[in-house]
């Protein structure tokens, strides 16, 4: 009070005033002051920092999928080649028969289906039986459940003579799923 002129309005009604008012309306300015804070000002900002870690938890699980994913590409990267050596082995290899066509045909299939190849083997010996002659495909996929049922229902609807003597399924993550079947080729001899 020592700083307020002696000619201020406030200043006469604060001296004049008793006792009991002037702390009665400190007590009260200072707890509207209080639950303004609390109830309104840090309820809003402990809020926001609560987003804001959420959203900083949630960055970081994405960023650890990321590096996951990296890692994995990498890994499938350096794959690649060799898967694709012993492609170009097998197809030369295959070269003026079937089983270059029917690799291909497979091939040609799972990339209409949208599934990855991850593997595949053909066996080297056709085995012959008096009518026929039998080639068989191992594949190694992976994809969703609707991807391999459109594989499948494409194959059925071909026009060759088709087997899918084994079949597994095994879920990876998610809708994903590592699929390995083994497909026949039936080729009538004449």
């Amino acid at each position: 009070m020592y700083f307020i002129p002696q000619k201020n309005k406030w200043y006469s009604q604060v001296v004049h005033t008793r006792p009991l008012y002037r702390y009665g309306i400190l007590f009260l300015i200072t707890g509207i002051l209080f639950f303004g804070w609390r109830y309104g000002l840090y309820t809003w900002l402990d809020a926001a920092i609560t987003q804001e870690q959420a959203a900083i938890t949630q960055l970081q699980q994405q960023l650890s999928q990321q590096s996951q994913a990296e890692r994995h590409s990498k890994g499938l990267a350096q794959q690649l080649p060799i898967l694709q050596q012993s492609f170009s082995q097998v197809a030369t290899q295959c070269v003026g028969n079937t089983c270059y066509d029917q690799c291909s045909y497979l091939f040609e299939q799972t990339r209409k289906a949208g599934l990855r190849v991850t593997g595949y083997h053909a066996e080297k010996d056709k085995k012959k039986k008096s009518w026929k002659e039998s080639q068989f495909i191992t594949l190694a996929l992976n994809g969703s459940l609707d991807q391999m049922q459109g594989f499948l229902t494409s194959l059925k609807k071909s026009n060759h003579m088709i087997q899918c003597p084994s079949l597994s399924l095994q879920r990876a993550e998610g809708d994903n799923f590592s699929i390995g079947c083994t497909i026949q080729f039936i080729t009538p001899l004449v």
